[in-house]
C-alpha cells in the first residue's frame, strides 16, 4: 500500500505543477480533498453493506489508490493536497472503511459521514469552511455591496433632485 500512495503522491505532485503546497493552504485543501474521497467513500460502502459485500484488501488498497482520480477533485493544487492526503492519512482510512465489515468493531455497518469523518481524524479542523462556502460568503458580501452603493446612489440622486 505504501509504494502504490508513494508513486501516486510523486506523479499527482508532477501533474500539479512545480510549486508545492504549504501550511495552511494545503490543510485546507486536504480537508477538501477528503470530504470529496470520503464522500466516495461513503457511497461505496452504504451499497456494500446493504448488499452484504466487502472489498478484499488488495481491492480497497487499489480503490484509495485511485482516490484522487474522482473527477469531483480538480486536478493542480487539489490534487497534490489528495496525495498528501492519502500519503498521511491512507492507512487510517483503511481501516476505517474495513472496520465497517468487521462485526466486532462498533463502526460495523456504520455509514461514514465525509465531514465529521474528515474531522475526527484530524484532517479538518472544527469551525473549516469549504471552499465552496468562501465563494457564496464572498459572492453574498459582493452582492450586499452593491446594494449598498445603489441604495447610496438613489440616496443622492434624491437629494440632488430635491436642491
Amino acid at each position: 500500500m505504501a509504494g502504490s500512495v508513494s508513486a501516486l503522491l510523486a506523479s499527482l505532485l508532477a501533474l500539479g505543477g512545480a510549486s508545492e503546497l504549504k501550511g495552511d493552504a494545503l490543510k485546507n485543501l486536504m480537508c477538501e480533498s477528503c470530504h470529496v474521497v470520503m464522500n466516495s467513500f461513503a457511497k461505496d460502502v452504504k451499497y456494500l453493506t446493504e448488499t452484504g459485500k466487502m472489498w478484499k484488501q488488495k481491492d480497497l488498497e487499489q480503490r484509495l489508490s485511485i482516490s484522487c482520480s474522482d473527477p469531483g477533485l480538480p486536478q493542480g493544487a487539489f490534487a497534490q493536497a489528495c496525495a498528501a492526503l492519502l500519503e498521511d492519512y491512507g492507512k487510517a482510512i483503511m481501516r476505517d472503511v474495513s472496520a465497517r465489515w468487521d462485526e466486532d468493531s462498533e463502526y460495523f455497518e456504520e455509514d461514514i459521514a465525509p465531514k465529521e469523518y474528515c474531522r475526527s481524524i484530524g484532517v479538518c479542523k472544527e469551525g473549516h469552511v469549504s471552499i465552496n462556502q468562501m465563494i457564496a460568503n464572498s459572492d453574498r458580501k459582493e452582492k450586499d455591496l452593491k446594494e449598498e452603493r445603489e441604495a447610496k446612489e438613489r440616496e443622492k440622486a434624491k437629494k440632488e433632485k430635491e436642491t
